[in-house]
């Protein structure tokens, strides 16, 4: 009778479980001089991973998003460009109407839709040449895009009324070729032209510009080259008319995709107009992001394990020491499951102030990172001057959910030896 009223109270009354848990636990107590540093270990171990995995998600996002909105805003979502079998988009022109334009651009998924002039040229400056992609831009286009950019000067205002000889630049090519901000440069554009005979020859077409803006989108080889200007000077230069284009640069609205453009679009245009996403453009740089999805993949079930195992040995360790303990609330009528739930309330104990810590060390990173970028990158080998992060409430619950529900799995396992412990043996250990 009196084991089963013992046993009664052990597994009705938690207020008994939390009170043995407590004694087992406490820091304070000197008799217990290894489980402490266990319990130390194990809640150390799960703030770190737990840290680690935020901060991996955070940094992975963040530089993701930065990559993927500069390369839009240099290049846009959605490229429409002739069919060619060149890669030289300068080699044929994009005849389009001016309502097929505006088609484009009152289409509910399109925030701008930019027409655009390419043509490479060469760049002289006193006896130094540098090859140069000039992009001509026309009136009201939207310099939005790049303001945040802008280190230099301003970003010209074209008019209907004549064609401007103002150029915005990038940085590198500026740094390059000791250039200034209202400097007077000299570009060589090259074209095809026949002669009486009707044969091609090269000719060379120089054009004066002055700078106006400079850039610095710090995206390595795209920007190191990089000079915009009016698109009407590309028009005269290659003897296109008005409506003759490169290609036009679709920028979808919030919320929307390239895919959702094209497939709204693609039904109401001339069937020789090419469609072309910025992923397919610059598939290389996509590739190797998705390639950054699975470092993150591995570091966090490196993690997960890490905590996990951590964990465990703290307990086994927790167990062993207690194993005296374990024989007396046998003895008294404690049941296995009851003594387990003292463990598991350790357990917690330790996964809960791992969780706290780690996510105060995550969230503290996070915002001392965004606004005084103290870690700081090459930008030619990553696009970007400084770590960006990148904060999310969804992956932060969902990782944390993760952690809680691994490490609970986890805890079972070192609970398997109170079963195997028998009373009469256990007493019986001195």
């Amino acid at each position: 009778m009196l084991f089963g009223i013992l046993n009664w109270i052990f597994a009705s009354d938690m207020k008994v479980f939390l009170f043995i848990a407590r004694k087992i636990s406490t820091f304070k107590n000197k008799d217990f001089n290894i489980s402490a540093p266990a319990i130390k270990i194990g809640i150390v171990a799960v703030s770190l991973g737990i840290a680690v995995m935020l901060l991996t998600v955070s940094v992975i996002k963040g530089f993701k998003h930065q990559i993927k909105n500069k390369l839009k805003s240099l290049t846009s979502d959605i490229i429409i460009m002739p069919y060619q079998s060149s890669e030289d988009i300068t080699s044929r022109p994009l005849m389009i109407q001016k309502d097929s334009l505006e088609l484009i651009r009152k289409s509910h998924f399109v925030k701008y839709a930019e027409p655009v002039c390419i043509k490479n040229g060469i760049l002289k400056i006193k006896e130094e040449n540098e090859g140069i992609v000039f992009k001509g831009v026309f009136p009201n286009h939207h310099w939005d895009v790049l303001q945040s950019y802008l280190i230099e000067g301003n970003f010209p205002i074209y008019s209907d009324t004549g064609i401007s000889k103002e150029v915005v630049i990038s940085k590198k090519l500026a740094d390059k070729m000791q250039i200034h901000l209202n400097q007077k440069i000299i570009v060589y554009f090259i074209v095809k032209v026949e002669n009486e005979e009707g044969e091609e020859k090269i000719d060379y077409r120089s054009r004066d510009f002055y700078v106006k803006g400079i850039i610095n989108p710090q995206m390595g080889e795209l920007d190191n080259q990089l000079i915009y200007g009016d698109g009407r000077i590309i028009q005269k230069v290659n003897s296109w008319t008005s409506n003759a284009y490169s290609q036009i640069e679709i920028f979808s609205k919030e919320g929307h995709s390239g895919e959702e453009i094209i497939e709204n679009l693609i039904d109401k245009l001339p069937y020789n107009y090419q469609f072309v996403p910025v992923e397919d453009l610059y598939s290389n740089v996509f590739n190797w992001l998705e390639m950054i999805d699975v470092n993150a993949v591995v570091i966090i079930v490196l993690m997960l394990i890490v905590a996990a195992v951590n964990m465990v040995s703290a307990l086994i360790i927790l167990i062993l020491e207690k194993v005296n303990l374990i024989g007396i609330l046998k003895a008294l009528g404690m049941n296995n499951w009851n003594i387990k739930n003292v463990f598991l309330i350790i357990s917690l104990k330790i996964l809960g102030w791992g969780l706290v810590v780690g996510n105060i060390i995550a969230l503290l990173f996070i915002f001392l990172q965004q606004n005084y970028h103290i870690f700081t990158l090459n930008p030619d080998a990553y696009y970007v001057d400084y770590i960006p992060v990148e904060w999310n409430i969804i992956d932060f619950v969902l990782l944390n959910i993760g952690t809680i529900v691994n490490c609970l799995l986890f805890m079972y396992i070192p609970t398997i030896l109170i079963s195997k412990l028998s009373p009469s043996q256990i007493l019986r250990w001195e």
